[in-house]
């Protein structure tokens, strides 16, 4: 991002402008993992949703499979 390039730009030696990348580069990282794992929990979140009728569906064909049954 841009404040990203201007603390490079404004870095005063080349060592402080890899500590920066380097930071840079962690943030970023950090970031994408946090995406990562909020992406998977609402993943999960929503296939739990749509699953939640066939299940219900499938107990009571059971339930009603052990009555006949007994």
């Amino acid at each position: 991002n841009s404040e990203a390039a201007k603390a490079l730009f404004s870095a005063k030696s080349f060592n402080e402008a890899v500590e920066l990348q380097g930071e840079i580069a962690r943030k970023s990282f950090d970031k994408s993992l946090s995406e990562g794992t909020k992406l998977s929990e609402l993943s999960l979140k929503v296939a739990n949703e749509a699953f939640q009728p066939i299940q219900q569906q499938f107990t009571a064909a059971v339930a009603k499979a052990g009555k006949i049954a007994a």
